[in-house]
């Protein structure tokens, strides 16, 4: 009784592996070419110039996140209204070159902060409760934080940033 508990799904199994692969023997390849390693060499990238932003690749691009870890606290210029954001950054590069930055900006993280800290600490009310004006302080940190990027000798790639929580009290 228990070779038959055994042996009959494994025989089920192998035939299946075997039919499946018979029907498939002409199948087309994903590869067009007879020699595999033209996908790494081919002659649409030019090996000499360093890819730096991700666009010379055929990898998939990608958006990635990194939420900063501090909550951004103060009060309103000309209010006696206090505030607190999250803000968490975005870029869009290919597979690779995303995970690198993203990484990149962890190791920077505190410089992050204070750069950020920078262009929040004179905002007034209307720039947190009016969308537009919410859209007006996201450009105003992501362009201020590219130009740290740039000055420190690092790809600016930040393509956006978010306000993930904002409170007003």
């Amino acid at each position: 009784m228990f070779s038959i508990r055994v042996f009959v799904p494994a025989t089920f199994v192998f035939s299946m592996f075997l039919l499946g692969h018979l029907l498939f023997i002409g199948a087309p390849t994903v590869h067009t070419s007879d020699n595999p390693l033209d996908i790494f060499f081919s002659s649409s990238l030019d090996m000499e110039e360093p890819v730096i932003d991700g666009s010379n690749t055929q990898l998939p691009m990608k958006y990635k996140y990194l939420k900063i870890e501090n909550i951004f606290m103060g009060k309103f210029a000309g209010s006696d209204d206090l505030f607190s954001l999250e803000v968490a950054v975005v870029t869009f590069q290919s597979v690779i070159d995303a995970d690198f930055f993203i990484e990149k900006l962890r190791e920077i993280e505190p410089d992050l902060v204070s750069e950020i800290t920078k262009v929040v600490v004179d905002i007034k009310r209307a720039s947190l409760t009016e969308i537009k004006n919410r859209h007006e302080l996201r450009a105003r940190i992501r362009d201020h934080l590219n130009e740290y990027l740039d000055q420190k000798g690092i790809f600016p790639g930040i393509t956006n940033v978010y306000i993930i929580n904002s409170n007003i009290i």
